[in-house]
């Protein structure tokens, strides 16, 4: 979780972001029950801004994850781990 609330600071670029603020949205896609206007209780700040964040964070760790399920195929391709299309196994 660090590493990725680390990393969604890409993703607030040329914005100031508080770190709960991005752990919680962090945590929020990973399926934890979070509010956002307990993130926003919790940092001080308004829940249209948290909200905010999180979209810029959601669509980041989208992308995030589908590079990664990309990856994931070509590596299981390239090792002929995958039966050819239309294949029946």
């Amino acid at each position: 979780m660090r590493e990725l609330t680390e990393h969604s600071l890409t993703a607030l670029s040329g914005t100031l972001s508080h770190y709960r603020v991005r752990r919680g949205c962090v945590e929020r896609y990973f399926g934890a029950k979070v509010k956002f206007t307990e993130i926003a209780d919790l940092c001080r700040l308004n829940r249209h801004t948290v909200s905010t964040h999180n979209q810029a964070i959601v669509k980041m760790l989208k992308g995030l994850e589908r590079r990664a399920w990309e990856a994931f195929d070509a590596a299981v391709d390239g090792r002929g781990m995958l039966l050819p299309e239309g294949a029946i196994a």
